[in-house]
């Protein structure tokens, strides 16, 4: 089946005939007869017969595609060689996952003739055609939180994408059109109309349509629907091996001492030390690019974080990953920790009470696997790659440092 293209799939500039001097029409009442049930050979026969000669082939109605909600998505297509029709054998469907942060379009005089789209994961897929007719748009890139809140279709009568327009809440808008809508000397534009499509969260989860030869048969976009949350469902982290990963030596921040000079004295001497400090704890995952709902992102029961253990035989600490045991803010939280410890000095001796932290950081690649829930209970998942950077210290520790005098 060959799709039609440019001067054959628009309608050209006609001259309007004077209607003042035509006779209005007068009210005829039809004839009804009643032929009772025709099989399709039978109905051939009969229009054969009417017609007065050979019957043509009855072309196949196509019903004008419509934006519907199909689970997660706000999905809408269209054009004349639709996904899974068959209907012409050298063009094939495709469907590129998202979320898609970058998008770029070809277009040719009257048809969308190639995309290039880039996904959150990083992937790039090019659909080329040949018969690219208007200047190139050049590529869109959405930046971290960026939403669609306007997605305009321009639609011709015959079942086909002649380009779309979209804006952004951060103020931004793309324009990718035919030829046969900027060249008004040439093509008639109001033969054309805008189809507004819901775009629900704004974010754009997969495009899909079919690939023929030169041009696109059809183009078709999934929205996400509204969404109620955005969540780490799962994180794969690199460096772990059987879920262990050593901490290193850390850093010991002291955070307060006492002296007690108790070397001319014959009896212990005893004194408290009272201190109190602040340290952080943070768990972090950073993405090039990403979306929330509401201030930051939680990870879900069950998925993996590393947490600072320490062992009990060597006295060491290590990163171990356990799942978490409630829905968890990735966030940066500041300890308080208060302590009185007893500073004991034996008798001839110069003693030095210290409080310390050994903290710890931890900073590795990860791939968080997102979880979109939209407000009817839907799910989308895909994943990232990022980083993930942790930071946490030990349980206070009191060292004393004991001197004995100098020998005379």
């Amino acid at each position: 089946m060959g799709v039609p293209t440019g001067a054959q799939a628009v309608q050209r500039r006609q001259t309007i005939p004077d209607i003042s001097t035509i006779t209005p029409l007068t009210t005829i009442l039809p004839e009804i007869i009643e032929h009772g049930p025709l099989d399709d050979a039978s109905i051939d026969s009969l229009v054969a017969k009417i017609t007065g000669g050979s019957l043509a082939a009855r072309s196949e109605l196509h019903a004008r595609q419509t934006t519907s909600t199909n689970g997660p998505f706000l999905s809408y297509i269209n054009g004349q060689v639709l996904p899974g029709s068959g209907i012409d054998p050298d063009c094939a469907d495709f469907q590129v996952e998202g979320p898609i942060i970058g998008i770029e379009a070809a277009m040719g005089s009257s048809n969308i003739v190639g995309l290039k789209l880039t996904s959150i994961a990083g992937n790039s897929t090019t659909l080329a055609g040949t018969n690219q007719a208007s200047p190139a748009p050049g590529a869109f890139q959405f930046d971290g939180n960026e939403r669609i809140t306007e997605f305009i279709v321009k639609e011709s009568d015959f079942n086909q994408v002649l380009g779309f327009t979209f804006k952004t809440d951060a103020g931004k808008s793309y324009s990718a059109l035919s030829l046969s809508l900027t060249d008004s000397a040439s093509f008639d534009i109001t033969a054309f109309k805008d189809k507004s499509i819901p775009v629900g969260s704004g974010i754009i989860a997969r495009i899909r349509g079919t690939k023929c030869p030169s041009i696109l048969g059809s183009f078709g976009i999934d929205f996400l629907d509204d969404l109620s949350s955005i969540a780490i469902s799962n994180i794969s982290y690199s460096g772990f091996t059987n879920n262990i990963a050593p901490s290193g030596p850390g850093s010991v921040l002291t955070v307060g001492s006492q002296i007690l000079d108790n070397r001319n004295s014959s009896i212990q001497q005893q004194m408290s030390l009272i201190t109190s400090d602040a340290t952080t704890v943070s768990s972090s995952i950073t993405t090039a690019l990403s979306w929330k709902v509401g201030g930051s992102v939680a990870v879900k029961t069950g998925a993996e974080i590393p947490f600072l253990v320490k062992s009990e035989v060597t006295a060491t600490a290590s990163w171990e990953v356990n799942p978490s045991k409630s829905d968890t803010e990735l966030t940066q939280t500041t300890v308080t920790n208060s302590a009185t410890f007893q500073l004991n000095c034996p008798a001839k001796k110069f003693c030095v009470g210290s409080a310390t932290f050994q903290t710890f950081k931890l900073s590795v690649s990860v791939e968080a696997t997102f979880s979109a829930v939209t407000k009817s209970g839907n799910s989308y998942n895909w994943v990232q790659k990022g980083t993930y950077n942790g930071s946490d210290s030990l349980a206070m520790k009191l060292t004393i440092d004991e001197v004995d005098p100098a020998s005379t």
